[in-house]
């Protein structure tokens, strides 16, 4: 899995899994993937990209 948009793929599955206690930053680190980049990968819905730019946020 040498792409990132697969690697943000997985990091998405992990954050939308119920009871998950990673966040957005452990998991890019683990996958040597930009938060950044992230944002830009995934086709999010609106609402969706809103919640993540706000727990990005929070982590910064």
């Amino acid at each position: 899995m040498d792409k990132p948009s697969a690697k943000y793929e997985v990091i998405h599955e992990i954050i939308s899994m119920e009871g998950n206690l990673q966040n957005i930053k452990e998991l890019c680190a683990i996958a040597g993937v930009s938060r950044s980049g992230r944002s830009s990968a995934l086709p999010y819905p609106p609402s969706e990209q809103r919640e993540c730019n706000t727990i990005i946020k929070f982590y910064l």
